[in-house]
Order: C-alpha cells, then structure tokens, then sequence
C-alpha cells in the first residue's frame, strides 16, 4: 500500500513538472505576442525559466527567438540572444530559422542584429570545401547542437535560400562570406511561414524560377552545382535546376545551364525528364533543344 502511494506522489510530481514547464513556455510565448517587453525580461531573470523554455518550439515549429523575430521585435530578440538563445535551430524539419524567418519577413535590423550576435566569427571554410560539388541534405528536426561550424554554415545556408528568393544579391554574398553552402537543400518556406518537409529546394532552383539570370552566374561563380536534385523520402529525384527551367520557358537559363555542364537525362521517378516537362507547357524551342542532346 505504501508502495503504491510513493508511485502516485512520483507521478504527481512528475505532473507537475510538466505543467510547469507548459506554463512557462505558453508565458514566454504571451509576452511576445502581446509586446510585453518588461514581464519578458522579467520571466527570463528566472534561470529556472531560461534553461526549461528559451528554446523551446511552440505549435507554430517557432521557438521564442524566432517569434520574436516574426513579430519584428528587435528588443526581444536581443534578449533572448544575451540569455543564451539558440539562433541556429530548426524546428519542425522545415529547416527554418532566426535568421531566414528575417530574411523572409524583410526585417532589415534584426537581419543585422543577428549577424552582429550570431554570425560575427572568423569561421570561413576551406578552399576545397567551399568548391566542393556535394550537396548537403537536411531532413533531421534540429541540427546537431554539437557541431557548431555545421550548425553555423547551414544556418546561413538556409538564409541564402531565402535571399535568393528574395532577389537580395547583396545577402547573398553577404552570407556567402560568412560560410554560407550554396548547395544546401532545405524546405520552401511559404509566404505564410508554413511549409511541408516533403517540398525542398536550393539556391539555384530559386533563382531559376525567378528567371534571375544574374543571380544564377552569381551563385554559379559561388559554386552552385548545376546537377543537385531535389529528392522524395525514398531518394528519388523529382526536381532539378534544368528540369525548372525547362518547366518555366526559360530558354536562355537552359542555354547556360548546359554551358555549364547541366545533366538533361536527369529524369524523376516516373521518367520524366526536362524535354518532356518543356513539351508538356508546351515550349517547344526548349523542348526541341533539349531532345538534341538525349
């Protein structure tokens, strides 16, 4: 009998803990929301708060950092970084973060408030891994808080996407400088911050359904490889920089494309190549380029 009364008092206990951590993180999550800069700082004079809930993932895959950075809320995110915030985490496995949720949002001083606190190292990578033609693949929840170069270099990986998208070519070198991997694959954010893990993209892909012919050479000249493809869960290929050109009617980004050693057979798992996307949409100048070299 008293055996079992010591289990209940456990499991109450163990209740409790839980309510409190739920309870904390939902006030860091309220004070956010509702601008309350002072009971912020406030709850995050608790170290007992800092260490349960100052990376912790709301419902929305944002962690109070990024939701501070989604309300542009440059005070709260400086905050949150001095009491030891995380920038590079990635919930949810949509490979968001701080710095790209900015990037998105086109918040210009939390963009250089990051960079000041998050990016401002000396870490650069060597020569023949900044050429280095491998694409790097991403569908792991967070990163491995243990690396802190792959945590550093895929996290301006993923803001380089979204500068690419956004057509910020000074980003783009920016975060280039700084270690960004041009041929990282990470999910499409949506313009309503959402995404699906299943829907993956690069640089490159970016900058071809923008039709940016600059920003192409650009990431090119960066080392972007013309032949990384965007794959399924079970590793098949279902999307490539010619196959989007081809898609897209974009003759003169398939012209370089080829210059610069694009693949044409590439095809997805049901056969399709880039020729038979072209004539699908009905591009017949692609579609009749593209079956010269098949």
């Amino acid at each position: 009998m008293k055996y079992i009364k010591n289990i209940k008092l456990l499991v109450l206990v163990g209740l409790a803990g839980m309510q409190f951590a739920i309870c904390n993180n939902s006030t860091l999550t309220e004070f956010i929301v509702q601008g309350s800069f002072e009971d912020l700082k406030s709850a995050l004079s608790d170290p007992k708060v800092i260490k349960v809930n100052i990376n912790e993932i709301n419902f929305q895959y944002l962690t109070p950092l990024m939701l501070a950075v989604r309300n542009n809320r440059k005070d709260m995110a400086e905050l949150l970084l001095d009491r030891g915030a995380n920038p590079h985490i990635t919930p949810g496995g949509v490979n968001n973060t701080a710095l790209r949720e900015a990037v998105r949002l086109g918040h210009e001083e939390i963009i250089k408030l990051l960079l000041a606190k998050c990016y401002n190292c000396n870490y650069r990578r060597a020569k023949d891994y900044c050429n280095t033609r491998e694409p790097v693949y991403n569908y792991v929840s967070a990163l491995d808080l243990n690396d802190d170069s792959a945590n550093y270099e895929r996290s301006l990986g993923y803001a380089l996407i979204e500068a690419t998208k956004k057509g910020r070519k000074d980003l783009v070198k920016l975060f280039y400088d700084k270690g960004a991997h041009p041929n990282i694959v990470a999910s499409n954010i949506l313009s309503d911050g959402y995404a699906s893990s299943n829907d993956q993209t690069t640089a490159l892909i970016e900058a071809i359904k923008n039709n940016d012919e600059d920003m192409v050479k650009l990431l090119l000249y960066m080392g972007a490889d013309v032949n990384v493809d965007i794959r399924d869960y079970m590793y098949h290929t279902e999307n490539t920089a010619m196959i989007e050109a081809a898609k897209g009617g974009h003759i003169d980004m398939v012209k370089l494309l080829l210059r610069k050693g694009a693949n044409p057979h590439k095809a997805t798992r049901y056969g399709c190549r880039a020729a038979d996307f072209a004539q699908d949409k009905g591009h017949d100048d692609i579609c009749k380029l593209l079956k010269a070299y098949l």
